[in-house]
C-alpha cells in the first residue's frame, strides 16, 4: 500500500488501496497524519484488556504466539513512545507476524556457520569462507526459533524500530493525499486566475488520489468549519516544533538499556523526513486559498522560525562581491 501511494503510476492496486484508505477508520488516522497515534487514555486501556482477554484469544498449542508477552510488550512500547495501547497492540503483532521474516534477514547463528563450513569446505576454498570470527554472535536468533523465545531487548528493539517505520509511513501517506488535494486545490486557482490567458494546468496526482486527499482535506474541514486551512497550518506548525524538540533532546526512549546506533539513526533520520513531508503540506495550503490565514498562524509560523533560526543567516558582502539582491 505504500509503495502505492509513493508511486501510483507503478501499481495495479490502486482500486483496492482506494477503497482501503476509504474507510471511516483510515480516514480519521490520516486526518491526523501529523500525529498518527494518540497519547494513552482510560479508555485505550481498557480496549486493549478486553482485546487480549483470555474469552476474546484463541489458545495456540504450537506456541505460535504467547499473548501474555505480547499484552506486556503493547504496554511497553505504550509507554516507551508514549503513544495509545491500542497502536501499540497493533505494532507489537505487526512484529509478532513479521518476525521470523526479519530474522531470515539477520546474520547467520553460530550454528548456521558451522554448517556451512561442514558442508562447503569440501567445494570452496576456506579462503573464500567468512571467518567465525567476523561474525558477532550476541543477540542473534535462528529463524525457526518461536517469537517467544527470542530475547526481550531484541525483540523490543525490534519493536520500536517497526514503530518508527510505522510512523513515518502513517505520516508520508497522509502528507501524500494531503498534497494531491491541495495540488488539485491550487492548480483550479490558478487556472481561475489565468484563465483569460487560456492555459491548461493539471496536477501530478492521479485522479484516485486526488479524491483520497478530498476526502482526508473534507475530514479536516468538517472539524475545523471556516478557519480549516489556519488550523491545519497551526496544526502543521506544532508538529514542526515537535520534531525539532524530538531532535534536540534525543529518543528519552528510558527503558532501553543500549539503543543501536542503527536504531537512533533511523529514529533521527525520520524526524527528519516527516519534517519534510510537513513542510511540502505547509508550502501547499500557502497556495491553495486566496483567504487570507488567520494572526494567529501567521503569528505561530513567524515564531517558529524565529526560535529556531530558520531563514536566518549571515550574508557576506564586500566592496569586491556586491550584494547579491
Amino acid at each position: 500500500m505504500y509503495d502505492t501511494i509513493c508511486e501510483p503510476d507503478k501499481s495495479s492496486s490502486a482500486s483496492a488501496v482506494e477503497q482501503f484508505l476509504s474507510d471511516e477508520s483510515s480516514v480519521g488516522v490520516l486526518s491526523a497524519f501529523y500525529e498518527p497515534f494518540g497519547p494513552s487514555t482510560a479508555q485505550s486501556r481498557s480496549t486493549l484488556e478486553t482485546i487480549t482477554a483470555a474469552i476474546n484469544v484463541t489458545p495456540s498449542d504450537k506456541q505460535d504466539y504467547d499473548i501474555a508477552q505480547i499484552r506486556g510488550d503493547a504496554l511497553w512500547l505504550s509507554q516507551e513512545a508514549r503513544i495509545d495501547e491500542v497502536s501499540a497492540l497493533r505494532i507489537t503483532i505487526l512484529q509478532w507476524q513479521f518476525g521470523h521474516y526479519a530474522d531470515l534477514l539477520c546474520e547467520f547463528t553460530g550454528e548456521e556457520i558451522v554448517g556451512l563450513h561442514n558442508v562447503t569446505s569440501q567445494f570452496i576454498p576456506e579462503t573464500s569462507l567468512p571467518s567465525l570470527k567476523s561474525y558477532d554472535l550476541s543477540g542473534i536468533t535462528c529463524a525457526h526459533v518461536p517469537q517467544s523465545s527470542v530475547g526481550i531487548e531484541p525483540r523490543r528493539l525490534r519493536l520500536l524500530g517497526l514503530y518508527v517505520t510505522e510512523r513515518s509511513h502513517l505520516l508520508r501517506v497522509g502528507s501524500l493525499l494531503m498534497l494531491a488535494a491541495l495540488s488539485s486545490a491550487s492548480a483550479s486557482e490558478v487556472a481561475h486566475l489565468d484563465h483569460a490567458n487560456g492555459a491548461s494546468y493539471g496536477t501530478i496526482f492521479p485522479a484516485w488520489m486526488e479524491r483520497l486527499g478530498n476526502i482526508v482535506l473534507s475530514a479536516q474541514e468538517a472539524s475545523r468549519g471556516t478557519k480549516a486551512y489556519s488550523d491545519i497550518l497551526l496544526v502543521c506548525i506544532e508538529a514542526l516544533q515537535i520534531r525539532i524538540t524530538r531532535l534536540a533532546v534525543g529518543t528519552q526512549w528510558h527503558n532501553v538499556r543500549e539503543p543501536t546506533a542503527e536504531l537512533e539513526d533511523t529514529w533521527a533520520t525520520a524526524q527528519l523526513v516527516e519534517m519534510r513531508d510537513i513542510l511540502n503540506v505547509v508550502l501547499l495550503l500557502t497556495s491553495a486559498t486566496d483567504i487570507p490565514f488567520s494572526s494567529a498562524a501567521i503569528l505561530s509560523w513567524t515564531r517558529l522560525n524565529k526560535a529556531n533560526n530558520f531563514f536566518e543567516y549571515p550574508l557576506l558582502v564586500s566592496a569586491k562581491r556586491p550584494h547579491p539582491f
